[in-house]
């Protein structure tokens, strides 16, 4: 769409709406394909002519992108219908954004926009040497700052009592890859030279990238979950909140309620227990009749005398 001027567009539009010619016969004529067409009389259809016009270029933040990815991700809706819905002026802007999306471990970066500044360019001279402006650096000196760099942040992963995650491990080496703008296989080759740091393969950072979280098709069950906890202030745990989920007509098992619970921090409220079975000495102590109590004042001494006469039945009880 991009490629062609606003009246040519508009010139599209009146043949496909008042004279009807044919997708096929319209894309012969101007050299683009039939999809491009409809997507864009379907577009001005929707928002107005005025959509497709030329102008600076549009900004669209990451929480943006991120909501318009999801859509297509976790409520599976059609790629064109988010695009139209959106007014996105390209066919193929939304898939371009997901791809990008799954090649940096499912995160949104975004490029720096303008030009270098002066300070920022860099040029080599006959001997190798690195200039940035007016500050001349040996080209040695950023292959030292990163190599330190990564080091740095990957024993901060180790600094724990537990071994690090290989997912955990994935998200660093892309922030460094972000960061650096270093390649991949330069930090592995930093991290394969010390042994002592967490290690990972190139098979398994590309595994960790495109692995799927398997709670992402659970959306539609933890939104549920969530309504009825908070419906029931709180006082619901994961075995009530199963039956109420089996009336509503969800089929789950506990153990992955009581799983999805803990991943979103829900916890029932416990009131304390009131009930105390031990209430006091009511009847009081029953004095020893066998023993009678004598003080020696001459040698400063107390001890006890087993008493055991008797001048009536039932008059002292003792047992062996």
């Amino acid at each position: 769409i991009m490629k062609l001027t606003y009246e040519e567009k508009l010139r599209i539009y009146d043949l496909w709406k008042n004279q009807h010619y044919s997708p096929r016969r319209i894309a012969k004529q101007y050299n683009i394909s039939r999809s491009v067409i409809r997507y864009m009389v379907n577009l001005m259809d929707r928002h107005g002519v005025e959509i497709v016009k030329h102008g600076k270029q549009k900004y669209y933040s990451p929480d943006f992108k991120i909501n318009a990815i999801d859509r297509v991700l976790l409520n599976h809706e059609p790629s064109i219908q988010v695009s139209l819905d959106l007014g996105l002026p390209n066919v193929g802007m939304l898939s371009l954004w997901i791809k990008l999306f799954k090649e940096n471990c499912y995160t949104i970066v975004e490029k720096q926009r303008g030009r270098k500044s002066y300070d920022q360019k860099e040029s080599k001279d006959d001997t190798g040497t690195i200039r940035e402006g007016k500050r001349t650096t040996s080209s040695t000196e950023p292959e030292t700052y990163h190599r330190e760099r990564i080091l740095k942040k990957i024993e901060c992963l180790s600094s724990t009592k537990r071994n690090p995650s290989k997912e955990e491990i994935a998200r660093v080496i892309t922030e460094l890859r972000q960061e650096l703008s270093c390649s991949l296989k330069f930090i592995l080759d930093v991290i394969h030279a010390n042994p002592e740091l967490p290690q990972m393969t190139r098979s398994d950072y590309y595994y960790q990238c495109k692995k799927v979280d398997k709670d992402m098709k659970n959306d539609e069950i933890m939104n549920q979950i969530i309504s009825v906890f908070y419906k029931h202030k709180k006082r619901y745990g994961y075995r009530r909140i199963t039956l109420e989920l089996s009336n509503m007509g969800y089929r789950v098992n506990h153990k992955k309620v009581k799983r999805l619970m803990v991943i979103m921090g829900l916890y029932g409220a416990t009131p304390r227990a009131k009930y105390k079975s031990y209430k006091g000495d009511f009847n009081g102590t029953v004095k020893n009749q066998l023993l009678n109590k004598v003080v020696d004042a001459e040698n400063h001494k107390t001890y006890y005398d087993r008493d055991f006469s008797t001048t009536s039945c039932n008059q002292k009880w003792t047992t062996d």
